[in-house]
């Protein structure tokens, strides 16, 4: 396997004047570089420990993973000019990232307790790149897709964004173009104390203007109840002018114990209502104000209002004709031919009307 190695970055590097969050661990893949010569039996020759492979370099820069030492004079035939010594185990640990992960809201930042670990899948790769450190290139690599995934989220929707960074990158391995492989990973995102307390005020003062705003919509409410309250008093008013009891029954709506001084305020009107009928009833017959033409008319009217106000006592009728001079119903007045009373206060009532004297 040979390959050309480029002049290419050995890894991220993280801003100037920053600590990498990834550094400092035992992350280191090339473990040891050492140039070869020709001459000599045992170039090369030194044995490989556990875990660990050998990539050797031509003169022309190509490289070979042979993943062995080699044998006594094999580099005067082969001409490698170096061997590189790549770790290939399994590497794990745990890192806190508390300033790389902006939330939708880029003031506020999401912290993170990261676990991941990784493995060489391509020595030469690693070689041909210069990977020094593994945890470092990893990290960088996880931390760009991350970001990705957590400028979608608000910190109020932390456990979202946590779930997707776990669904997106612990679900299979990652193999990257270093030549690693990421065989696991797991995020833990959180809000730092700092976060936690500016977003308890900010939930506080949306609070405040949503308790306002509720409280002023209330106040709105009330004021259109109180005048649609206004207006239906006005029109019971309106149809209490007019005989109707909804003013009585706007009184018992809201003193629903007054119901005692109710009925007596209906009987009365209902009492002022039948005095007030005979007294027109009187003056009608009295300034002789009812004519042939109009008689059926007007006494059919009358009487219906009449016998509805006095149903229980229908010969009150008769009884008010009498004091007023008015003739009975089987004594019409000269000139005049009354049709009898008789025949509609008994077909109305149902209660027969005793004969007259003269009958």
């Amino acid at each position: 396997m040979n390959q050309q190695t480029p002049n290419v970055p050995m890894s991220p590097a993280p801003v100037p004047g920053t600590a990498s969050p990834f550094s400092g661990r035992n992350g280191r893949v090339i473990l040891h570089e050492e140039p070869l010569t020709r001459l000599g039996p045992g170039q090369g020759a030194k044995p490989l420990r556990a875990a660990v492979t050998a990539v050797y370099a031509r003169p022309n820069g190509d490289l070979v993973a042979l993943g062995r030492p080699l044998y006594p004079f094999e580099n005067t035939m082969r001409g490698y000019r170096y061997r590189y010594d790549v770790g290939t185990a399994d590497r794990e640990d745990e890192f806190h990232i508390s300033d790389e992960l902006p939330s939708k809201e880029d003031i506020f930042r999401f912290y993170a307790r990261l676990q991941f670990g990784f493995r060489v899948h391509d020595p030469a790769e690693v070689v041909r790149r210069r990977v020094q450190d593994g945890f470092m290139v990893a990290g960088w690599r996880l931390m760009e897709r991350m970001r990705r995934i957590s400028r979608r989220y608000t910190p109020e929707e932390c456990a979202d964004a946590n779930d997707e960074i776990n669904d997106s990158l612990g679900q299979e391995p990652l193999e990257l173009s270093e030549g690693i492989t990421v065989y696991r990973f797991a995020a833990f995102l959180s809000l730092d104390q700092q976060t936690q307390e500016a977003m308890r005020r900010r939930r506080a003062v949306e609070h405040d203007y949503q308790y306002e705003q509720t409280s002023h919509r209330l106040e709105q409410l009330r004021l259109t109840y109180q005048h649609e309250l206004e207006t239906a008093r006005m029109e019971a008013v309106r149809n209490a002018i007019h005989g109707d009891h909804g003013l009585l029954m706007l009184h018992m709506a809201k003193n629903p114990a007054d119901t005692r001084t109710a009925l007596e305020m209906v009987a009365k009107s209902n009492e002022a209502d039948r005095d007030g009928l005979f007294k027109l009833l009187e003056s009608m017959m009295e300034n002789n104000l009812i004519q042939n033409i109009d008689l059926q008319e007007i006494r059919d009217e009358n009487l219906r209002r009449i016998l509805q106000t006095v149903k229980e006592d229908p010969l009150k009728v008769l009884q008010v004709r009498a004091e007023a001079g008015a003739p009975l119903p089987n004594q019409p007045r000269p000139n005049q031919s009354l049709p009898s009373l008789t025949a509609d206060v008994e077909t109305i009532t149902g209660i027969p009307i005793p004969p007259s004297a003269d009958s």
